[in-house]
């Protein structure tokens, strides 16, 4: 079963020194394990432009019994935007109708990570 912190530990390496934001998703099995990682869009240094509908074309494919979303933030500052929130809330009612619900979306900055599972956000 993963954890956040896990997830921030798969992602980091990869995403907390990109100088654009890039965005991820995980894949999570039955038992809620990482199964797999998708890289969904690459953005400009200030955000990245995602739309449920394109994320969940390339999910729907793979077989996911839950995913995590997953992005960076190249200012280093993990807090998320108000984008960020409304992305999270608009992929998280898709994925409840899809039968694929969003169990998290963790933000990377430089050495650290917000996860809105960790906050009650989500």
């Amino acid at each position: 079963m993963y954890h956040s912190g896990d997830i921030a530990v798969v992602f980091a390496p990869q995403l907390q020194d990109l100088p654009v934001e890039e965005f991820h998703v995980g894949v999570l099995d039955r038992q809620r394990r990482l199964e797999r990682t998708i890289r969904v869009a690459t953005g400009t240094l200030g955000w990245v432009a995602i739309h449920p509908r394109e994320l969940f074309r390339q999910v729907v494919g793979a077989p996911a019994s839950s995913i995590i979303l997953v992005h960076n933030h190249p200012s280093g500052d993990p807090t998320p935007s108000t984008e960020d929130r409304s992305l999270t809330e608009q992929c998280a009612a898709a994925g409840n109708m899809m039968g694929i619900p969003v169990d998290d979306h963790v933000i990377i900055g430089r050495d650290r990570y917000i996860s809105f599972k960790e906050e009650g956000w989500l």
